[in-house]
């Protein structure tokens, strides 16, 4: 199944796309996938020299990089190097897949988060098997591919894992929203009153009546006192 394209990037965190980069038997190093909106405004290739992992072995750690570009401002990549095994064609996993010349060629995978988010490999790298198996499923095609101007599979953005936080909202805080209808914060204490129906409670009847009637004893005795 490949992956249908996406559309303009929101630029709102939370979310990155799916990105891949590696070479053929014959072909240099190209996009394997990328995000739609990249694709379509012909800004996939940056990925290929944005993600070079260097001198990193393979498998490589997780890596992150921050880079500034002219279209498309500050780009933040979580991503990391493995070494491109037949299994990705349909073959031994313990095989692996060399160029022309004999040489191991790599797959490079990883996610895209628009913005400068540094630090962010701990909340994204969980991720990475998802975008694993969907390079797994887009690779055949770009393995067999000898048409250098054929674009890369558009991937849909993933969201990061875990609840979504109220923005501005400290743990234990109440936001607007998560007030009852008819409730109502008094700043100085940060107590919640819940309206209701007006009634007081039972035990302040309760106590009415007995002051009432012991009121009424005491009266009753008065006035007999006073009669003799």
């Amino acid at each position: 199944m490949k992956p249908t394209a996406t559309g303009a990037a929101t630029g709102e965190d939370g979310h990155a796309w799916p990105f891949a980069v590696s070479r053929t038997k014959h072909k240099d190093w190209r996009p394997v996938m990328a995000p739609g909106h990249m694709i379509a405004q012909g800004g996939e290739y940056l990925l290929v020299h944005a993600s070079d992992p260097g001198d990193l072995p393979s498998p490589s750690p997780v890596f992150e990089r921050v880079v500034t570009t002219k279209r498309y401002g500050d780009l933040t990549l979580v991503a990391r190097s493995l070494p491109a095994t037949a299994d990705l064609i349909g073959g031994s996993p313990k095989e692996q897949l060399l160029d022309g010349a004999g040489r191991p060629i790599q797959l490079i995978e990883g996610l895209v988060l628009h913005g400068r988010h540094r630090d962010c490999s701990s909340r994204w790298q969980d991720q990475l098997p998802s975008v694993h198996t969907i390079a797994q499923q887009v690779f055949p095609e770009f393995w067999r591919s000898e048409d250098e101007a054929a674009p890369p599979a558009p991937s849909q953005p993933l969201t990061q894992p875990g609840p979504t936080a109220h923005p501005g909202s400290e743990p234990g805080q109440i936001t607007d929203d998560e007030v009852p209808a008819g409730s109502t914060i008094p700043a100085a204490t940060g107590r919640l009153n819940t309206g209701g129906s007006g009634k007081p409670p039972a035990r302040c009847v309760l106590m009415e009546v007995i002051a009432t009637v012991v009121g009424m004893a005491i009266l009753h005795v008065l006035i007999r006192m006073v009669r003799r």
